[in-house]
Order: C-alpha cells, then sequence, then structure tokens
C-alpha cells in the first residue's frame, strides 16, 4: 500500500480507489461461516495464510473491512471461500448488510 500510494505520488496521480483483494465468507452467524469456512481454511486454501482470508458474522466481517479502511484501502475485492453455489450467493446477498454496517462506522 505504502509503496503503491508513493507511486502515485511521484507521478503526480492520486488514486481514484485503492483496492485490496480478500477471499471471503459473510455467515449468517459466526457459527455458520466457522462450519463453512473453517474447514477450507484449515486445508491451506490456496496457499494463502489465513489472516489474509476473511470470514464471520455480518458484523465480524465489516470490522475486517473497517482495519482494511484505516490502512487506507478505500475498495475490497472480493472472491468466494467455498465452491458450493448457494453458500456462496447466500454470502455475497450478506455483503449488502457489510457494506451497510461499514457505512455506519
Amino acid at each position: 500500500l505504502a509503496f503503491y500510494l508513493e507511486r502515485c505520488k511521484a507521478y503526480g496521480r492520486p488514486p481514484a480507489a485503492v483496492a485490496i483483494r480478500r477471499d471471503i465468507y459473510v455467515g449468517a452467524s459466526h457459527a455458520e461461516a466457522e462450519a463453512v469456512a473453517g474447514p477450507i481454511v484449515a486445508k491451506g486454501y490456496r496457499g494463502f495464510a489465513p489472516d489474509a482470508l476473511v470470514w464471520g458474522s455480518v458484523d465480524e466481517v465489516a470490522a475486517r473491512f473497517r482495519e482494511l479502511a484505516a490502512m487506507g484501502y478505500t475498495d475490497v475485492i472480493v472472491r468466494p471461500l467455498p465452491d458450493d453455489q448457494p453458500k456462496v450467493m447466500a454470502s455475497l446477498a450478506r455483503l449488502a448488510e457489510v457494506r451497510e454496517a461499514v457505512r455506519q462506522a
């Protein structure tokens, strides 16, 4: 992030957005998110460090996104953790709640 912002400044190009990608799962509750994402993460999901992934309840995911905002990121590009299509769709639907929770903070 610091390098990117420094390069933008060096070239006189303020960024319109500062994005980061995170693989996520927004559960209906903490327990449900842990039941879905926990085993995926425990298997070494795509070789990512567990702290590079975001999963939890709406409030937990919103808290992680607020941490990213505090670091200077303006946008989060998401990719779903699970492959199960109904779970992916439910998680993505709950992102609207996450966005609202982040905005209200």
